[in-house]
This record gives structure tokens, C-alpha cells and sequence, in this order.
């Protein structure tokens, strides 16, 4: 259950922040019923849960760390420029950069930023903005 409490949390973070700066630019998340538009700019958002250890606590009332990422992929299309992806890297990592959610139980690490090589006819310039992030919770 607790995974599904940090990819909401994380996922509510980013569509708040992301609407709220963005609003023009759509948004695509994973595995939901969207298509990225047919022309322009736009971003994917993508929450992934990785480890889960057992750091204290018993069997019935365990105190679980879950670490994953969060990725951020922007993609402008590739004779627009490089400009705008890395002012939306810029503020895509702000997102989640050593954010925490209210109850401190979900934190963000660092972001890295990484360019994906062009590739020969490929229609998009692509930038990723990666980010850690650590739960603890009861369960």
C-alpha cells in the first residue's frame, strides 16, 4: 500500500507544479490513455519504485524504506532548438530537487539531467531529469 501512497504523492507533485508553470506544454503520464500530440513540445512523467527493505518493527507493525526515481523526459522537437528543453530541464528538476511531502516521510534526493544522443531522422531533442527519492513508512 505504501507504494501507492508515494507514486500518488509524487505524481500529485508533479502535475501541480507542472500545470501550474506549464500548462501549455501537455503532459503525458505512464500507462495512462494518452497520445503525445502530433506536433510540439511535451513531457512524460514516470514514477518508479525500486527497492523495498525491512528496517525495523515486526511482522505486524514493520517500518518499510522504499527508494525509486522519478523521471521527467522532455522531448521538443528536434528543429525547434535546444533552448526550450533545458529551460524545462531547469524547471522540471526544481520539481522534486530535495522536495519532501508534508508528512517527511517522502523525500527527494538530487537530480541528474541527461541528454539523450540525437539520433539520425530522429523528430525530437530530447532531455531526461532524473531524481531519487526515499520512503519510510509503518507497512
Amino acid at each position: 500500500m505504501s507504494i501507492e501512497i508515494d507514486v500518488r504523492a509524487l505524481t500529485d507533485r508533479f502535475l501541480s507544479e507542472w500545470d501550474e508553470k506549464h500548462s501549455e506544454i501537455p503532459r503525458l503520464l505512464e500507462n495512462m490513455p494518452t497520445q503525445r500530440p502530433a506536433t510540439g513540445p511535451f513531457v512524460r512523467f514516470i514514477a518508479d519504485p525500486n527497492e523495498v527493505a525491512h528496517r525495523a518493527g515486526g511482522k505486524d507493525n514493520p517500518v518499510m524504506e522504499r527508494t525509486g526515481q522519478v523521471t521527467i523526459q522532455i522531448c521538443v522537437p528536434a528543429e525547434e532548438g535546444n533552448n526550450l528543453a533545458w529551460k524545462l530541464a531547469d524547471s522540471s528538476r526544481a520539481i522534486f530537487h530535495f522536495w519532501h511531502n508534508a508528512d517527511d516521510k517522502l523525500r527527494c534526493g538530487d537530480s541528474r539531467i541527461n541528454r539523450r544522443p540525437p539520433l539520425e531522422n530522429d523528430p525530437y531533442f530530447i532531455v531526461t531529469v532524473s531524481t531519487s527519492y526515499q520512503s519510510i513508512r509503518h507497512g
